[in-house]
């Protein structure tokens, strides 16, 4: 209940490794928390959180798998990095390819892909 009145954002990062392999490049989790997350987290349904992160976007919230959209969009990251870090693999490859983004993932690969067999469609 505290926490639900004190908490003013939560932001994870993950670093991951630039395509070229010169540096590396940060992805962000953030979260405000407003009157539906604060309700939330009071009820007890922290498990919710997440569905109204997807939704707050205008907000400025922003999940991981939204970040790591964004950068596989960008190719400034590989797709094997992106779901290495990946806790919701799934929803990654369905916004990859909401967002017009080609992934070349083998059947093979469906649940655990060696390296070797994940790429960004047209990369080389």
């Amino acid at each position: 209940m505290q926490l639900a009145n004190t908490l003013q954002g939560i932001v994870t990062q993950t670093l991951l490794p630039t395509v070229d392999g010169a540096g590396r490049v940060a992805c962000l989790e953030i979260l405000f928390p407003d009157d539906a997350v604060r309700n939330l987290i009071r009820q007890g349904k922290v498990e919710q959180i997440y569905s109204v992160m997807q939704t707050s976007t205008q907000r400025g919230m922003q999940t991981m798998e939204h970040g790591l959209t964004e950068l596989l969009r960008k190719r400034i990251v590989t797709l094997e990095s992106a779901l290495a870090v990946s806790s919701r693999r799934d929803q990654l490859l369905g916004m990859l390819e909401r967002s017009g983004v080609s992934v070349d993932l083998p059947s093979s690969a469906k649940q655990s892909a060696p390296s070797s067999s994940l790429r960004l469609a047209g990369s080389a």
